[in-house]
């Protein structure tokens, strides 16, 4: 069993992850917008495992995080929950 902390960890690097490596893990990062007032559009999708509790919280306060320290950009997270027994299959 992981500890809060260490999920806590988790998403923060998967988060720092996306923003760094979007290509790599499959992230959509569109282009800088032609207007310098419009922010940047970020997508990131994710497929998590339960329970989605602990998701909602842990990526709530990711993307506050986010959002601080990207203020330029414009960030969305979309995200699934599946099964845990789904999840492992599919690593």
């Amino acid at each position: 069993m992981l500890s809060v902390a260490g999920i806590i960890l988790a998403a923060a690097l998967v988060v720092n992850l996306a923003i760094n490596s979007a290509a790599v893990l499959g992230f959509t990062i569109p282009s800088l917008p032609s207007s310098a007032d419009k922010k940047q559009q970020v997508e990131l999708k994710a497929i998590l495992a339960e329970p989605k509790p602990r998701w909602d919280i842990l990526l709530k306060d990711a993307m506050q995080v986010l959002r601080a320290r990207h203020p330029s950009m414009n960030i969305q997270i979309n995200y699934t929950v599946l099964p845990y027994d789904i999840v492992e299959q599919r690593s």
